[in-house]
C-alpha cells in the first residue's frame, strides 16, 4: 500500500492520530469532527474540519471489497466522530478498518492519502 501526505502508520494497531510527511500530528478523535464522507468509483473519502482552521482530508484511492456496516445502536450524535483507523497487515493483502460516523468501513486499497488545508 502507498502512503502519500503522511508517514506511514503504525499497522495492527487502532490509530486516532495521523503523522504528515512534515512532521505534523492531525488527531481526528479529540480535534476533528466528520463533515462529510464521499465515495466515488474506487475512492472512499473522509473529510473533518477542526477547531483550528484547517480541512483534513483522508482519502483511499482503489479501494475494493467495500463493505459498510450500520450498528442496530447507531445514534445521530456519532455522525460527527471517528472511533479509530486500523491498518491490518495480516492475510493476502493490508485491509483497512475506518469506524467513522458511528459506521465500520472495511476494504482492501492501494493508497492512503492525508491532505491537510487551511479553510
Amino acid at each position: 500500500m502507498k502512503f502519500s501526505g503522511l508517514k506511514a502508520p503504525q499497522m495492527d494497531v487502532p490509530l486516532i492520530e495521523l503523522e504528515t510527511t512534515g512532521g505534523q500530528v492531525v488527531d481526528l478523535y479529540n480535534d476533528c469532527s466528520l463533515r462529510s464522507t464521499v465515495i466515488r468509483a474506487d475512492e472512499l473519502a473522509f473529510e473533518f474540519v477542526s477547531t483550528g482552521p484547517t480541512v483534513t482530508v483522508v482519502r483511499f484511492v482503489e479501494v475494493r471489497q467495500l463493505r459498510v456496516v450500520q450498528p442496530v445502536d447507531w445514534a445521530q450524535g456519532e455522525a460527527s466522530q471517528i472511533e479509530h483507523l486500523l491498518v491490518r497487515t495480516r492475510g493476502p493483502w493490508r485491509r483497512i478498518v475506518f469506524k467513522a460516523g458511528g459506521l465500520e468501513y472495511e476494504f482492501d486499497c492501494g493508497e492512503l492519502r492525508l491532505v491537510v488545508q487551511p479553510t
